[in-house]
């Protein structure tokens, strides 16, 4: 896309370089009124991503069926986790 935008004291194409851009996003449907965030806090800091998505799953596997259950049909709900530190899910 193209939107005319370009910096102050700049030509047109001059020392611009095109790039390809690409989003990682989903479109979201059936968004609940209220979406709980958790902050998820493991220590050492450094633990690689890969290891806290293991560590978090394991939460899930364990104790998911009594943690995160909608209230209204008693179904298990899975929360959104970025990997890193933020945990989305609609229960409390």
């Amino acid at each position: 896309m193209n939107y005319g935008l370009a910096r102050p004291g700049v030509h047109r194409g001059f020392g611009l370089k095109r790039i390809k851009l690409s989003v990682n996003c989903v479109e979201v449907k059936d968004v609940p009124d209220e979406v709980y965030q958790y902050t998820v806090d493991l220590k050492p800091d450094t633990t690689p991503m890969s290891i806290r998505r293991k560590v978090l799953q394991a939460f899930i596997k364990e104790k998911g069926d009594s943690v995160f259950i909608d209230s209204i049909n008693g179904t298990p709900i899975h929360p959104a986790y970025d990997g890193s530190r933020l945990l989305f899910s609609r229960t409390i």
